[in-house]
């Protein structure tokens, strides 16, 4: 009897299936009757017990009325989540109070598994929690589906809740170190000058202050009056850089350092950079000891020999790297979102019904607010914007950067060099908000700074402050403050990108540690003077760059001045532009104004003119340079060269030029290039003629791999 039952009870079952919904769905809103209610439940039907026979008219067909239901137990099943299929595993399924079908619970372990953040859970207890939870229970907005038919279990969660790797992200156990090599990179170049044997007239300029001095010969600079330059000077000048290192497990080795030559002088080594450096993946930290520069963000770069540990960017993933602000929003159903700026698809990504968050957008660079649009699957459309603005010290939420090194000051031109320690951090604390904070030390002199940089729709602004408080021997104490403001927008409409780059007020009593280094060295040199230091008291940089349309091509515009305390002076410098290009002839040209002024009081105004033009459609065709050039001192310059390459993999570029200059009489002058890349070794040389000077050069670089598989 009892087989008989079973028997008619899998018939049963089989029939129902047939004829009822083999698709069982548990909403995210089940344990709320309110939000259920709106929730679309799975078409109702009801059975006529008349239809069995025996015993099995007894049996209760009420449970199937709204489905196919599951008893409760462990089911092995394929999970899905979001439509993307995880693996087979084996769940289990609940009775539910209220309910006729048992739901699949999850516990904490599960969830984290399953590619689900635990910090994204109801309980805050998540991550210690081993109880066997429905899935509302853990995560709000999520529902699950199954199919008995095909032992498929579908998950829909939020994308917010879902533990989403940045693009490009690799995880740091699976990094590698590389293989044991060393390499060397060299640039070697001779130039060889020389003036003919003769004398030529020379104009000085009438704005040269009294007392001014020809670079080359000493003598008074009489303005207005011509003299006679004797010439006859021949000069050769070498140079090799190279830069080198050994790589070996962890452990990078990197040696940078430079030979100058010069006839009549003779030549000298110098010593840029000599370190080791180790790497932590996991802390993205970089650990350098030896001699190097400190990075100079946020205080002066100086040479040092100690050792330092910093945030490496490269580190992190493409991605992440620079600024790019969160963009968060909303989704009913399985929706498209599309992140747009100045009229570009950016990035475009499907999320699950439930809130979202996009962390990896690559940084643009140039600002511009983000145009987001989400289409949910019933064609719906909703859009909003994202500000987008940044300056230098800009970083993403949740990222952050240090670097803290102690050392030996290693400045070549510094006879005072003490002990110094260092250290900045800054943290992006959300989209509008940077903050940062750095402090110095050294013998006789301590600094501190701390800034912000603040996103808005009117822009990106950075403000900081940095205080210093010195001793000088003989002078005493003083104190001062330093404040640096930056501004940076994109005007979308227009096209317009506006960046106050930098505006910098010192008062009378600050200096930055490379001004102290050098004030010690001159009352050291001379105790009973006056140091004569230059500090700088106010800077002034603008860029603005105005694009005209298609075809309209682009203006720009930059400036910048400062002055010093104790001389009254102002060095300016502006340049107005405008760029296009005449399709038809495929012409390139630039216009464009100059106008300099130094700390003596002296200025000039240049005009520009440039053009180039391709002389055929091949690859190999050569282009024509142009450029004239205009100065409110009276004099012209003109230039007419062409440039090109050859060869099938363009491994050879030539250049041959004639100048004509009004100055010295208006000789004229030419010079030809020729540069080739070898298998072995990048080639070049130039040679150059005029009137009164002949000039000549050989250049060569490379570079030499040694590794386990040879040279």
């Amino acid at each position: 009897g009892c087989l008989q039952a079973a028997g008619r009870r899998t018939v049963l079952a089989v029939l129902l299936a047939a004829v009822s919904p083999s698709v069982v769905a548990w909403p995210a809103a089940a344990l709320d009757p309110a939000a259920a209610a709106a929730v679309p439940a799975p078409a109702d039907a009801s059975f006529n017990n008349a239809f069995l026979a025996g015993r099995a008219k007894g049996l209760d067909l009420g449970r199937y009325a709204h489905g196919n239901p599951v008893d409760p137990g462990s089911y092995s099943v394929d999970i899905y989540v979001n439509g993307d299929w995880i693996g087979r595993r084996s769940i289990r399924f609940v009775a539910v109070p209220a309910s006729m079908t048992a739901w699949p619970c999850f516990t904490s372990g599960q969830l984290d598994e399953l590619g689900i953040k635990p910090a994204a859970v109801a309980s805050m207890k998540a991550s210690v929690d081993t109880r066997c939870r429905l899935l509302p229970e853990w995560i709000d907005q999520a529902n699950a589906r199954y199919d008995g038919s095909e032992m498929r279990l579908d998950l829909s969660v939020p994308q917010v809740a879902m533990q989403r790797q940045a693009r490009g992200y690799v995880e740091p156990q699976y990094w590698s170190h590389g293989v044991t090599a060393g390499f060397l990179n060299y640039s070697v170049n001779v130039y060889q000058y020389r003036m003919e044997g003769r004398s030529m007239d020379f104009h000085p300029d009438p704005q040269e202050p009294p007392g001014a001095l020809d670079p080359l010969t000493g003598r008074p600079l009489e303005g207005g009056r011509r003299y006679r330059r004797p010439t006859g000077i021949e000069q050769t000048s070498a140079y090799a850089g190279l830069d080198g290192g050994f790589n070996l497990g962890a452990w990078q080795f990197r040696h940078t350092s430079a030979f100058n030559w010069q006839s009549g002088v003779g030549g000298r080594w110098q010593n840029i950079a000599s370190y080791a450096q180790y790497y932590w993946p996991s802390a993205r930290t970089q650990l350098l000891l030896g001699d190097a520069y400190t990075n100079g963000e946020l205080f002066d770069s100086i040479a040092y020999r100690g050792v330092q540990a910093r945030t490496d960017d490269r580190m992190f993933p493409d991605s992440l790297r620079g600024y790019a602000p969160i963009v968060r929003g909303v989704a009913t159903s399985n929706a498209r979102v599309e992140v747009r700026q100045n009229g570009y698809v950016i990035y475009q990504i499907t999320v699950a019904p439930g809130p979202f968050e996009i962390r990896d957008l690559y940084p643009t660079g140039y600002g511009g607010d983000l145009q987001v649009r989400i289409t949910e699957a019933d064609g719906a459309q909703r859009q909003f914007s994202v500000p987008y603005a940044s300056v230098a010290q800009s970083l993403r939420p949740g990222i952050s950067r240090y670097s803290a090194m102690m050392g030996k000051v290693r400045e070549q031109s510094l006879h005072f060099r003490p002990m110094m320690m260092q250290g900045t951090f800054q943290r992006g604390i959300s989209n509008s908000l940077t903050g940062y904070a750095g402090a110095l030390a050294s013998s006789g002199y301590v600094s501190a700074l701390a800034g912000a940089a603040v996103m808005t729709r009117a822009g990106a602004f950075s403000l900081d402050v940095t205080g210093a408080s010195l001793r000088l021997p003989g002078y005493g104490s003083r104190n001062g403050q330093s404040f640096k403001f930056g501004f940076s927008k994109f005007v979308q409409p227009t096209g317009t990108q506006f960046a106050l780059a930098a505006y910098r007020y010192s008062t009378s009593g600050f200096m930055g540690l490379r001004d102290y280094l050098y004030a010690r060295d001159q009352i050291a040199a001379d105790p009973v003077g006056r140091y004569a230091i230059q500090r700088q008291r106010s800077r002034f940089e603008l860029t603005l760059n105005q694009s005209l349309g298609s075809g309209g091509g682009s203006i720009y515009a930059t400036g910048s001045t400062l002055d010093y305390w104790g001389d009254g002076h102002r060095a300016s410098q502006y340049q107005l532009g405008y760029n296009n290009v005449w399709r038809r002839l495929r012409l390139n040209y630039n216009l464009s104004a100059s106008r300099l002024r130094d700390l003596a009081g002296r200025s000039e105004t240049q005009y520009f003119l440039t053009l180039s033009l391709p002389l055929g459609y091949g690859s190999h065709a050569p282009q024509l340079n142009s450029a004239i050039t205009h100065s409110d001192r009276g004099h012209t310059q003109e230039q007419l060269g062409v440039t090109g390459s050859l060869g099938i993999d363009n491994n050879l570029n030539y250049g041959v030029a004639m100048q004509h200059d009004s100055r010295d009489g208006g000789g004229t002058e030419g010079s030809a290039n020729v540069q080739y890349r070898s298998p072995y070794s990048q080639l070049s040389g130039s040679y150059g003629q005029g009137g009164s000077y002949r000039q000549a050069s050989l250049g060569a670089a490379g570079s030499v791999v040694v590794h386990g598989g040879g040279l």
